[in-house]
């Protein structure tokens, strides 16, 4: 999918956020699935660690994601989404 010039709006249960970053809608797309480890969202991102880090706190910061422990390595988080897909265009 195309994630170009795409403005897509989330609700978050406190409010709407409204995101037009290709790598944020990328992992929220992901995550409709179900919860993901940090390295298999890196791994569908395609970018470096280090970007995907700051792109997951950006989106945790919005509330839009949340993180847990991993069950099989308390030293890695899984993320899950922490709202709804609302409007794409």
């Amino acid at each position: 999918m195309n994630h170009g010039n795409r403005t897509t709006l989330f609700s978050n249960g406190n409010g709407f956020i409204a995101l037009n970053a290709p790598v944020k809608i990328k992992i929220l797309e992901l995550l409709e699935s179900g919860p993901k480890s940090f390295d298999e969202i890196v791994k569908h991102t395609d970018k470096a660690k280090s970007t995907t880090s700051v792109h997951l706190n950006d989106l945790r910061k919005c509330e839009l994601i949340k993180e847990t422990p991993d069950n099989h390595d308390k030293r890695k988080k899984v993320y899950y989404l922490n709202c709804q897909l609302i409007a794409s265009s």
